[in-house]
C-alpha cells in the first residue's frame, strides 16, 4: 500500500521556524504510511531539499507572488493543481497568502484544504495591511480545517470570534535540547568563552527581529559585565546590515555571528540566558527550546504569554530602556530557572505532535 502524500505549501526550505516544525515532523512520522511533498513559492534552494528527497519527499516551485505579480502566481497555483490531481490535502503555510494557494485548490478539486497560522500581530504598512486583511477575510471561505500554533496566531489569522482551529504546538525532540555539561565546555572552549557571560539570540536576520535593538541593550550588559558574548545564530537578508552595526560599534570581538544550523542546541548549552527583541512571534520556537535546554529567557512582548512554558521568561516593552533591558539580564541565568514541567514535554514532544497531525490527516478520510 502507498503512502499517503500531503502536500505542505511553504516559502523556501531553509531554516525558518515554520520549515524546521514541518520537517521535524517529517523526520518523525510514519514515513510508510505518510509522506510530505513541497510546493515552494520561491525558486531559491533551500538546505532542506536534499534531507526531503532521502525521505521520499518530492520538491515542486513556483516564482513568488512579489516577483510574478497577483495573477500570474494565481495561474500558476492553478496550473500546478491542475497537472498534480493526486493530492487529496493540501497543508498551506503562508499565512494571510494562504488564502490565494487554497482558493486555487478549492477551484481543483481538492478536499481537504488546511490554513496554519504561524504568526501573529506582524506590522505592515497601511496598503499592505488592507491587502492582508482582504486575504485573511477569505481564508475561510476556502479552508476546510484551520490550524494555529497558539491562540494569539489563531486571533490574528481568523479573527478573535472564529472557534474552529486546532492548537497545534510546535513540537520539537525534547531530549536533543536537554542541557550538556560536555556540550556546554565542548563550545566553551572551542569559541574560547570560559569563564565569559553568555548571552544567545536565534533567529533569521529580518526587520521583525529587531537585532538593532539586541545590540543597544548588549552594549549597556558590556557596561556591567565586560566579560559578556553575545552569539547570534541565523541567516536573512539583513544580515550584512547587522555585520556592519556591530562593527561601527567596535563589538566584532563581543559577538558571534554564526549561520542557520542544524546543532543550535549545542550553542544552548554553552550559554547563560536566551534574549529576543522580535517585534512579532507567533509563538516563538526558539524560545522554546531555550527552555527545554534549561535556559531562562527575556524576551519582549511581541512574544505571547504562551511560550512561557517554564515559568523561566521575563518579557520587557520595548517602552523599556535598554538599560533596562540589560538590568534584567544580567541578574538572570541557569541558576536561577525552576524545573521545566513534565506536562510540558507531553505538550511539545516531537512524537507526539507527529501522531497528532497524522490523525488529523487521517481524519474523515
Amino acid at each position: 500500500m502507498q503512502p499517503k502524500r500531503i502536500l505542505h505549501v511553504t516559502s523556501v526550505l531553509n531554516f525558518g521556524g515554520i520549515e524546521t516544525l514541518i520537517m521535524n515532523i517529517f523526520r518523525s512520522i510514519d514515513r510508510e504510511k505518510l509522506v510530505f511533498d513541497f510546493l515552494v513559492v520561491r525558486e531559491e534552494k533551500g538546505v532542506f531539499e536534499s534531507e526531503i528527497l532521502s525521505l521520499g519527499g518530492k520538491i515542486y516551485k513556483i516564482p513568488a507572488l512579489k516577483k510574478s505579480g497577483y495573477f500570474s502566481f494565481k495561474r500558476a497555483l492553478s496550473n500546478f493543481f491542475r497537472e498534480h490531481g493526486e493530492y487529496d490535502t493540501v497543508h498551506c503555510h503562508l499565512n494571510a497568502i494562504s488564502s490565494i494557494v487554497l482558493k486555487a485548490a478549492k477551484e481543483n478539486g481538492i478536499e481537504k484544504r488546511i490554513a496554519h497560522a504561524h504568526t501573529a500581530f506582524p506590522k505592515y504598512s497601511f496598503t499592505e495591511k488592507l491587502i492582508k486583511s482582504y486575504f485573511k477575510k477569505s481564508i475561510k471561505k476556502h479552508a476546510t480545517d484551520f490550524l494555529a500554533c497558539s491562540k494569539e496566531a489563531s486571533d490574528w489569522l481568523y479573527g478573535k470570534d472564529f472557534e474552529l482551529s486546532t492548537i497545534l504546538k510546535n513540537g520539537i525532540d525534547t531530549k536533543l535540547f536537554s542541557f550538556s555539561h560536555k556540550k556546554r565546555d565542548e563550545i566553551r572552549q572551542k569559541l574560547n568563552l570560559e569563564n565569559k557571560f553568555v548571552i544567545i539570540n536565534v533567529g533569521r536576520f529580518s526587520k521583525e527581529k529587531n537585532h538593532s535593538l539586541l545590540i543597544k541593550i548588549f552594549k549597556e550588559v558590556l557596561c556591567v559585565k565586560p566579560d559578556a558574548v553575545l552569539i547570534c545564530i541565523g541567516d536573512g537578508k539583513l544580515k550584512e546590515k547587522i555585520k556592519k552595526e556591530i562593527a561601527s560599534s567596535a563589538l566584532n570581538d563581543k559577538i558571534i555571528i554564526l549561520n542557520a544550523r542544524l546543532d543550535v542546541y549545542d550553542f544552548l548549552c554553552a550559554s547563560d540566558v536566551y534574549v529576543s527583541t522580535s517585534t512579532f512571534e507567533g509563538f516563538g520556537n526558539s524560545a522554546v527550546e531555550a527552555q527545554f535546554n534549561s535556559l531562562p529567557c527575556i524576551l519582549s512582548d511581541g512574544f505571547s504569554n504562551e511560550v512561557d512554558i517554564s515559568k523561566n521568561c521575563k518579557f520587557l516593552s520595548f517602552k523599556n530602556s535598554p538599560k533596562e533591558w540589560a538590568s534584567v539580564i544580567i541578574n538572570y541565568s541557569r541558576e536561577s530557572v525552576l524545573p521545566l514541567p513534565k506536562c510540558s514535554y507531553e505538550n511539545f514532544d516531537i512524537s507526539a505532535i507527529a501522531t497528532s497531525l497524522t490523525d488529523f490527516y487521517f481524519k474523515n478520510n
